[in-house]
């Protein structure tokens, strides 16, 4: 667990984030956790919790959840969408200029491709015949796309799931067909280069209900947007494309928009929600108090700090007259001597503390 200093410019050392906030939490718990039963991306095939980036989560199962309650999300910001958008960022991009063009046999060698599984879900997803039509006849359709396909595919982030909404019509007017076996639909997407433009791919997958195992997931569709390798530079810049781009894969610009930089920064390797251990240098009348005495564990809502790598206190010490300007709400420090990060926040109300979530 990492360390959080509260600095001497806190007259109240309490935990006081409101007590409404928590109670929010809580009692979305129930609702948000027969949603995640729901989602077939939420678990590992030993029943463990996963992170958006599909490895085991550091938080505790109950945290786990308060996490993702929208209450939650509220306060610390929306978290779980920036992780995904992040992971993507990271990603290689895969250049399919150089495989073969042979459009007269791209359908046998979708079928040859018969089922693929994600790395980050390990979620085994069948490639039927049915998808292969709604695929060639996408506008930006390339040959290429067929014989790379089962490669973007295994590589893929989840972007989300979706529960199946047959009423809403789409963009053209139609209704989707009605379909009772389907349980959920999940979206990936990946990025790709191809003849010096770069790509967005969003593969669609259907989740159909009481199967096990092989024909559980089924690829439904493909879809592909043209975009600047510039704009995958960062958070900021993907966000600003989604909200300026027109374009057709209304999915995709759509989910890019709820992504931004107002999101607390106390996260984990994982990218999610950072339990840390809370600590106050000083009691309410200014005087150093036992360290022991004053701990929790806690959440951070840190959405702008400075960041110190190399001061060897952590930062308290010379970081004061940053402090005053009100444009930052605390600091990330790494003590050089021991190499530990430390939060730094300047307002109670930016810790919730971990102990009283989860009263169900």
């Amino acid at each position: 667990m990492k360390q959080i200093i509260i600095t001497p410019f806190l007259m109240n050392p309490e935990l006081c984030t409101s007590l409404d906030i928590h109670n929010a939490v809580n009692s979305q718990l129930s609702d948000t956790e027969a949603a995640l039963r729901r989602n077939p991306t939420s678990f590992d095939s030993a029943g463990r919790h996963l992170a958006p980036n599909g490895k085991v989560s550091n938080l505790p199962y109950e945290l786990w959840l308060a996490a993702r309650t929208q209450a939650f999300k509220e306060w610390f910001g929306e978290w779980e969408h920036r992780a995904i958008i992040e992971n993507l960022i990271n990603h290689h991009v895969a250049d399919i200029s150089n495989y073969e063009i042979t459009p007269s046999n791209t359908k046998e060698v979708y079928r040859s491709i018969g089922t693929a599984r994600n790395k980050e879900t390990n979620i085994n997803v069948d490639f039927v015949n049915s998808a292969y039509g709604k695929i060639i006849r996408h506008k930006e359709y390339n040959p290429r796309l067929i014989w790379a396909m089962k490669e973007l595919f295994e590589s893929a982030v989840l972007m989300n799931v979706e529960m199946p909404d047959f009423d809403t019509p789409r963009a053209d007017g139609t209704v989707h067909k009605r379909r009772n076996s389907i349980k959920s639909f999940s979206h990936f997407i990946n990025t790709l280069q191809m003849d010096e433009q770069t790509y967005l791919i969003r593969y669609t997958v259907q989740n159909l209900k009481s199967r096990r195992g092989e024909g559980a997931h089924q690829l439904h569709s493909q879809q592909i947007t043209k975009i600047k390798i510039s704009n995958l530079a960062n958070v900021s810049t993907l966000s600003v494309w989604a909200e300026t781009t027109v374009a057709s894969d209304l999915k995709l610009t759509s989910f890019l928009k709820s992504v931004n930089d107002d999101v607390s920064q106390a996260a984990d390797e994982n990218g999610e929600p950072e339990v840390v251990h809370h600590f106050s240098l000083l009691d309410n009348s200014h005087s150093r108090v036992n360290m022991e005495d004053i701990h929790a564990d806690a959440f951070l809502n840190l959405r702008h700090p400075v960041r110190n790598n190399t001061a060897a206190d952590g930062g308290l010490s010379s970081m004061r007259d940053i402090f005053a300007d009100r444009k930052y709400d605390g600091a990330i420090t790494i003590d050089r001597r021991t190499g530990e990060r430390k939060y730094i926040v300047l307002n109670s109300d930016q810790i919730m503390s971990a102990d009283s979530l989860c009263v169900r």
